[in-house]
């Protein structure tokens, strides 16, 4: 049994210095893609084999799971 943050995902903070070439396809793309020609900080999703917090090892179904 692990920690109440096993299952949690990991989110890294870069930084975009230039725009991306792709429009974006919806309206909230859009937006997200406003934002971060503002602030140009955005957020990717990291994969992660153990949990950072209780160091237990994380199952490819347990990370995709919500």
């Amino acid at each position: 049994m692990g920690c109440n943050y096993c299952n949690v995902p990991i989110y890294i903070k870069t930084m975009q210095y230039a725009k991306p070439l792709l429009a974006p396809a919806t309206e909230a793309e859009a937006l997200r893609q406003k934002l971060q020609d503002m602030t140009g900080e955005v957020y990717v999703s990291a994969s992660k084999r153990y949990c950072p917090f209780c160091g237990r090892a994380v199952k490819s179904g347990e990370r995709d799971a919500k």
